[in-house]
């Protein structure tokens, strides 16, 4: 009846999914009016079209007025034309002929603060319509909603990415008026891997366990549907066959490209098989399955260094691999944050582990500054064969450009990895460039190749 007043005219059509959210929105109201504490605030991924924004930012204020008049919202979007826009429809709905009728007694509203942006009832309710990073100072509420945070468009700068990052973090998400009773709720379709949605789900730089995700593609995958219970609902592994049936995800994909489909329709930033690099190019194989002769096979090194501690900033990187014939076997791969002191010993102790032979190994560094000093330490303190990357890749392409330069060798073939636990990061990271939030296996990968395959005539470093 509320869409009906919103559309008059237009058709609606019901799925699944609206109820959920509905039933899930609704159980949060009414522990807010009973002053019940929190369990988790809420994150709901869904794809664009699916009414998220009518359903979660329009309707259900309004709804939530109709049990308890005095509740306060704050509700943001990227930009502060599309809050007003959605806190502009929510007011419509409420002086409808069909809401006044049903509830103008109880929802009273204020007569002196009737903008879009900012309306009040007679009971002390309030709404507040701001766009990320609008002023909200002095500002509390018992509901904060986060609908689109992220412009679409701006969603490959890691500058905006970092911007609605800090402004929820610092400024929306204090905003509760009472924070163990009070909810935020963000309402997005992923943009990319460390959009808000990324940043809050990441187990080391986020905080999954605070929050309870509701994700929904347009397509079943078990690796994306969340909570796992939402697969009964899926109708020959499509969310809402009416609306986003195979020829309309087909016509999205060729639209908007792969990567954007992916997120946007998939809620998955970087698609599975890969954008520059597919994950289906890399061969894995069991460790007894390949024998190495250590003399004619040693393990050759690639390090791309970072001296930090904090889980926010890039890691170190190493891979280990070596060469037979015309393909590279990559046996380990591992990230580290590290203070310099301890990155030292790292390195010493991983290429004791992972074979290295002080007669036929080799470990190469990226030549930045912290590099530079990873390879004067060991140089004093061991008798590492080690040295610095001097290949034309390293100033000569950017990362793009590198990789692309050496795919063709791990399309037909000649990269194979060694199965492991490190096999899903590693492909994870390589596969969704440039969409990732790290990319130093990336780098690490295009020095392998080339030095390996491309050349393999031992002059990569210097």
């Amino acid at each position: 009846m509320a869409f009906a007043q919103l559309h008059p005219g237009q058709h609606y059509d019901e799925n699944w999914h609206a109820k959920y959210l509905c039933d899930l929105l609704q159980e949060e109201c009414e522990r807010v009016i009973r002053k019940e504490p929190r369990k988790k605030d809420i994150i709901i991924n869904v794809p664009f079209r699916s009414s998220k924004s009518l359903i979660t930012t329009i309707i259900w204020p309004v709804w939530c007025w109709t049990k308890d008049p005095s509740l306060k919202f704050i509700t943001t979007s990227f930009s502060g034309n599309l809050a007003i826009e959605h806190s502009s429809k929510s007011r419509d709905l409420i002086f409808s002929p069909w809401f006044q009728r049903l509830y103008g007694k109880k929802v009273v509203m204020k007569p002196d603060t009737q903008a879009k942006g900012h309306y009040e009832t007679m009971a002390t309710g309030m709404r507040k319509a701001v766009g990320i990073g609008g002023q909200i100072t002095g500002s509390g509420a018992d509901f904060i909603i986060n609908d689109d945070p992220q412009d679409p468009n701006m969603a490959s700068s890691d500058v905006e990415r970092r911007n609605v990052i800090d402004s929820y973090s610092n400024t929306v998400y204090s905003r509760l008026n009472d924070p163990d009773v009070g909810v935020r709720i963000i309402v997005q379709q992923r943009l990319n891997e460390m959009d808000l949605t990324g940043y809050l789900m990441h187990p080391k730089v986020g905080r999954p366990e605070d929050h309870k995700h509701i994700c929904i593609p347009a397509t079943y995958s078990e690796k994306v549907v969340s909570p796992p219970e939402l697969k009964e609902y899926y109708q020959n592994g499509l969310f809402w066959p009416s609306r986003f049936h195979r020829e309309a995800l087909a016509q999205w994909k060729k639209t908007l490209g792969g990567l954007q489909y992916a997120g946007q329709l998939e809620q998955l930033p970087a698609p599975l098989e890969g954008n520059l690099v597919k994950r289906g190019w890399f061969e894995i194989k069991k460790a007894n399955e390949v024998s190495r002769n250590a003399d004619r096979e040693p393990i050759i090194f690639f390090l791309d260094t970072a001296y930090t501690e904090k889980q926010e900033n890039d890691p170190s990187a190493v891979v280990a691999a070596f060469k037979r014939d015309t393909k590279v076997y990559l046996i380990n791969a591992a990230e580290v944050r590290m203070i310099f002191p301890d990155l030292v010993p790292f390195v010493q102790e991983f290429v004791k582990i992972n074979g290295y032979s002080r007669h036929g190994s080799m470990i190469w560094v990226e030549p930045k500054a912290s590099g530079k000093s990873l390879v004067q330490s060991l140089r004093a303190v061991s008798d590492l064969n080690i040295g610095e990357i001097v290949s034309d890749l390293v100033n000569g392409k950017d990362k793009t450009g590198r990789l692309a330069s050496i795919s063709p060798y791990i399309q037909s073939g000649k990269v194979v990895l060694l199965e492991g636990q490190w096999n899903d990061h590693f492909l994870t990271q390589v596969c969704s460039f440039p969409n990732a939030s790290h990319d130093e296996f990336v780098d690490l990968l295009s020095y392998l190749v080339d030095e390996l395959l491309v050349r393999g005539d031992g002059t990569l470093g210097g």
